[in-house]
């Protein structure tokens, strides 16, 4: 018999920090192909959840305002999972370097082809 996933619950995250940070000096993050360093924003969030406070935080293109406010999911059997928190998924953000790569070869092709 299957199990059936739990669902997950929301809660209001609050942006505690902001700072900007170039691209390629984020772990992982490599600029090799001439293309210079992308500013980017490491933006801090905290919600609660079962009554504790968790943190989390996730990159942005552009600075987000101390304060404001969003909802984000958590898994209420580990809290610390949430929808906001991007770097937990290491290997999605090495699938999308990937595909921007490979997009940037062929478009690279098609410009030598014609």
């Amino acid at each position: 018999m299957a199990r059936s996933k739990p669902e997950w619950v929301v809660a209001i995250a609050t942006i505690t920090g902001c700072r900007q940070t170039l691209l390629s000096s984020l772990p992982g993050n490599r600029t090799n192909l001439g293309q210079g360093d992308f500013p980017t924003y490491i933006v801090s969030f905290s919600y609660k959840a079962n009554g504790h406070t968790l943190y989390g935080s996730y990159k942005a293109n552009s600075p987000r305002k101390i304060g404001h406010t969003f909802e984000v999911s958590y898994d209420p059997k580990h809290p610390k999972r949430n929808t906001g928190n991007e770097f937990s998924s290491g290997w999605i953000r090495a699938a999308v370097w990937i595909v921007v790569g490979c997009l940037g070869a062929l478009a690279a092709w098609f410009k030598l082809q014609s």
